[in-house]
């Protein structure tokens, strides 16, 4: 059973030998599979390239918006600095003006003092310096500032929509700012707003309206242009849609570079594999003509041998002399030689030529077996062979196959292992492949393991090639064409099977056939 396992492995590996099903890949499956790839890859680079560009493109605008974002954290810090360093001095004082009148909004009677020499000045809270430096007039950078609360004491102080949404998330959430970009006038801008924490100088003024410690009692409001920042975003895009282009042009060049070369040498090779397949007609063309040559020859030279051997039989049946019937014998053995030489030549010619035509018939494989073996009992006992069989028991009792074909494999394997083995044993078996799938061919394995010489490795994939044996030693000392091996693999070719070939020198060979066959018990069933 372990050699059953080791044929099956063999076979359906291709270990040793060719695979049992074979598949071949031709050039135009080549030329279309190259397309496919380079099509893949040049529509990856174009996405990687795309997506590179739309990465660093979403990174810088976040950039921007966060330079930005940096500029009024700046600024809303300077101006609580100021607010402090004014709360501290209980305010200042400058002189009453159209632009900086009297903040009616202050309580108490220090709000507007007079200096001894009679000018006017009106006190300067933290909210009102904030509100002057952010006039038109002193503001020239576009930023718009603005102080404001849900609870405010100047009705000027009101926040619009945005800052109330802003002030209860910041209040809601405890955050120290808030911003978001809106259009404004059809321009961008970033809204901004830093929350202001009630502090112990703020309740001077804002006490009354219940504030307390660490409450949030409003924030300052900023309003920053994008157009400044949106113009370094645009020069970025510039830069970075050149760069990416140039990247993504010089990418695709090389690999449409690179498919050209390829497609190239892939046409020198479906170039070189046409002219093969035109040189292998030829030379099939040519081996027809030599196999109709030789099949007309062995049939003609055949004929008048099978004459002589006639003629030698019957003189064998005539009163002859010791020396005379020796002669006889031993030229009746000579003749029978030649008829197996010629009968392989013209099997031989008769496949090369593909005059052998298979003939489907209900075969008992044990039985063409046993027949077979018994064809060389004489020679086995001759030289003192051990023969074992062996049979698979899941062997079906009938086959569907060619008969003629089948013993031949046989006699063709079995002769050449007996031939080759001069003390030991043969072992013959008969394994059974079933069918891998609904409507799959099911397959008769036939292992021939014998004890003689082996075959080097480097020989064997010759020893299936018509007229070669092992060596020349072998040829000179068992002799034979050697076109028993070649006949055996083109009869299993034919028959849509594989052969393997397993050889240690000095440790034996062991031959692996396997032959398409028909269930005909489970068929007929």
């Amino acid at each position: 059973m372990e050699s059953f396992e080791r044929g099956k492995e063999y076979l359906y590996s291709g270990v040793k030998g060719p695979i049992l099903f074979n598949m071949r890949t031709t050039a135009p499956a080549e030329v279309a599979t190259l397309r496919l790839i380079f099509r893949s890859l040049m529509a990856f680079w174009t996405v990687f390239v795309v997506f590179s560009l739309l990465f660093q493109v979403y990174g810088e605008k976040e950039r921007i918006t966060g330079l930005a974002l940096a500029v009024a954290r700046i600024s809303a810090e300077k101006d609580v600095a100021y607010r402090s360093w004014n709360a501290s001095h209980g305010g200042v004082y400058v002189p009453v003006t159209e632009k900086t009148p009297v903040n009616p909004y202050l309580a108490g009677p220090e709000r507007e003092v007079t200096t001894t020499s009679g000018i006017r000045l009106a006190q300067v809270n933290p909210a009102y310096m904030m509100r002057q430096a952010h006039s038109p007039d002193a503001n020239r950078l576009g930023l718009i500032g603005h102080l404001t609360s849900l609870n405010p004491l100047r009705p000027g102080n009101a926040p619009d929509a945005w800052e109330e949404r802003a002030l209860r998330q910041a209040g809601a959430r405890h955050l120290d700012d808030y911003h978001a970009l809106e259009i404004r006038d059809g321009k961008p801008v970033l809204r901004f707003l830093k929350t202001l924490l009630t502090e112990e100088s703020c309740l001077t003024c804002h006490a009354r309206q219940g504030y307390a410690l660490g409450q949030v009692r409003g924030g300052i409001a900023l309003t920053i242009p994008m157009t400044p920042f949106l113009g370094i975003y645009r020069s970025y895009l510039i830069k970075a849609f050149a760069t990416h282009a140039v990247f993504g042009f010089i990418g695709l060049g090389a690999l449409i570079y690179s498919r050209r070369l390829l497609m190239e040498q892939a046409a020198e090779r479906t170039a070189l594999l046409q002219k093969a397949e035109a040189s292998a007609r030829s030379a099939e063309n040519a081996n027809r003509v030599k196999g109709d040559f030789l099949a007309t020859m062995s049939h003609e030279v055949r004929t008048p041998l099978n004459g002589i051997i006639g003629l030698l039989q019957l003189q064998q049946e005539t009163a002859l002399d010791a020396e005379q019937r020796e002669y006889v014998d031993l030229a009746l053995e000579s003749s029978r030689m030649l008829t197996v030489i010629l009968n392989d030549i013209l099997d031989f010619a008769r496949l090369e030529a593909g005059k052998s035509v298979l003939t489907e018939g209900a075969v008992d494989p044990g039985e063409v077996l046993r027949s077979v073996v018994g064809v060389f009992q004489g020679e086995l006992k001759r030289k003192g062979l051990a023969c074992f069989l062996e049979n698979d028991p899941g062997i079906p009792a009938v086959v569907g196959v060619d008969e003629v074909r089948l013993r031949q494999i046989l006699l063709n394997l079995i002769g050449n292992a007996v031939k080759f083995t001069d003390a030991g044993r043969v072992t013959v078996s008969l394994g059974w492949l079933p069918a891998p799938g609904p409507g799959k061919p099911c397959g008769l394995l036939i292992i021939v393991a014998d004890t003689g010489p082996g075959i080097p490795e480097r020989m064997l994939e010759q020893v299936v090639l018509p007229f070669t044996q092992a060596d020349g030693s072998t040829t000179r000392k068992y002799g034979g064409t050697g076109l028993g091996l070649a006949i055996v693999k083109r009869l299993v070719d034919q028959m849509g099977g594989g052969m393997c070939i397993d050889s240690e020198p000095g440790a034996g060979t062991t031959m692996y056939v396997c032959v398409r066959v028909t269930d005909r018990d489970r068929v007929s069933g």
